[in-house]
């Protein structure tokens, strides 16, 4: 039943862009981030992905990003969506830590279990790796999207983004990244010319 009320929830939030009431639903999605429930974890993380660009409940949302960090664990679409709502807040809210939290989300990235999430998170680090932004590891970045490149997403967005990362780095940078990929990754750079 709880997932149910939360999910109805969500929906109403993010179709009709309700904003004023967000805060009602706080302390459950905070509960749920710690569910042994992997489907009602997933729930509530997208909610909070959900409340992040909708809303003005910025604090809170910051106040929830230790909780998510503490349940990614790579294995799960509830996982992917602890750093989707992770990604969300970093787009959408500034706050003081951002440099921090952005490169700790960076190191969380590629997501292998939710491919629209993860498609969501790429395109928003094309935004930064554009935008130029200065707390930006490229390298890190580079590594990024060379794997996303071997997972066979390959969308102009992140050839570009590509691009742009691998003009940046030196050849040293351009061989660790290179080393750290495994065949199909490695050919899918080669393809588009990254080498």
């Amino acid at each position: 039943m709880q997932l149910f009320g939360i999910s109805c929830f969500i929906d109403v939030l993010e179709s009709l862009n309700i904003t004023s009431h967000s805060h009602v639903f706080a302390e459950p999605l905070k509960a749920g981030l710690s569910s042994p429930s992997i489907e009602l974890r997933q729930t509530c993380a997208y909610g909070v992905k959900v409340i992040a660009r909708y809303t003005e409940s910025s604090q809170w949302c910051c106040s929830l990003l230790p909780e998510l960090f503490a349940h990614v664990d790579g294995n799960s679409d509830a996982s992917d969506n602890c750093v989707a709502a992770i990604g969300s807040i970093l787009k959408h809210i500034n706050f003081e830590s951002h440099g921090q939290v952005l490169q700790k989300w960076l190191s969380l990235l590629p997501l292998y279990n939710d491919r629209q999430e993860g498609l969501e998170q790429y395109e928003y680090l094309s935004q930064l790796v554009m935008a130029k932004h200065p707390n930006l590891d490229l390298q890190t970045a580079g590594l990024v999207f060379a794997k996303v490149l071997g997972m066979g997403i390959n969308d102009s967005e992140t050839v570009v983004a590509m691009g742009a990362v691998w003009g940046s780095l030196n050849a040293d940078q351009k061989r660790q990244i290179w080393e750290a990929l495994d065949e199909r990754a490695r050919g899918e750079m080669a393809v588009r010319g990254f080498q």
